[in-house]
């Protein structure tokens, strides 16, 4: 997968969903990410020329700063609720922002890459239907994560309550489950890696300390394998 901005050529090499690699037109390696176990969970961005950057993200896995080897915050960024994007301090060419999603465009123009389809952060909605159709969850083929950007996150385009703390923090927010032990299946699992598949089997407690709200609840397993916790 590549994309052309501006003349400027950027080649994408892929571990599963994530990218490892970027590459120029003349398929010159440019930058090695590192990422963690979920979906679109950064760690860092290496160019072949110039310092590493690490990312700082939010719940939702939003990048909200990038540091330097000191420890020093070198960029920030800031976000409206839909995903438009702010950029303070040091100018860098790292594209993963918004859900560390790729914004392949910015300004007024700004669009997200969410693989299956683009995102608008100043429509506050996707440019095309969802291609996966109704099954995707939500009336409206256009929207972006049920209206609920704070809370959820469509990393592929395709499903619009997948939530970025079920994967990366061992959480699920929802009310599909209503007792403790209680199993789900294939509810809001578009962010497990290749393999996993939307009819995986998690469990999931609600533990009684420390306090936590109604609807949150602690991922115990994946298809029988235990997760610490």
């Amino acid at each position: 997968m590549q994309k052309t901005i501006a003349g400027v050529v950027t080649k994408y090499v892929y571990d599963g969903w994530n990218v490892v690699r970027e590459r120029d037109s003349k398929n010159k390696v440019t930058a090695n990410m590192l990422a963690g176990p979920g979906l679109d969970q950064w760690l860092s961005r290496i160019p072949v020329t110039g310092s590493a950057s690490y990312y700082l993200s939010d719940a939702i896995g939003s990048t909200v700063g990038l540091a330097d080897p000191t420890g020093s915050v070198a960029t920030s960024y800031t976000y409206e609720p839909f995903g438009k994007t702010t950029v303070a301090g040091t100018s860098n060419t790292n594209p993963f922002r918004f859900t560390g999603r790729e914004e392949d465009s910015t300004g007024a123009l700004s669009l997200y890459h969410y693989r299956a389809r683009y995102y608008s952060p100043s429509l506050q909605r996707f440019l095309t239907e969802d291609p996966i159709g109704f099954a995707g969850g939500d009336a409206n083929l256009y929207g972006y994560a049920g209206n609920s950007p704070m809370m959820w996150r469509d990393a592929r385009g395709t499903c619009s309550r997948s939530n970025a703390l079920s994967i990366a923090f061992g959480l699920m927010s929802g009310s599909a489950a209503t007792a403790e032990g209680q199993e789900l299946v294939g509810h809001g699992l578009s962010n497990l890696p290749p393999g996993a598949g939307r009819l995986s089997t998690l469990t999931f407690h609600r533990p009684a300390f420390p306090p936590r709200p109604a609807a949150w609840w602690v991922m115990t397993s994946l298809r029988g394998s235990p997760v610490s916790r």
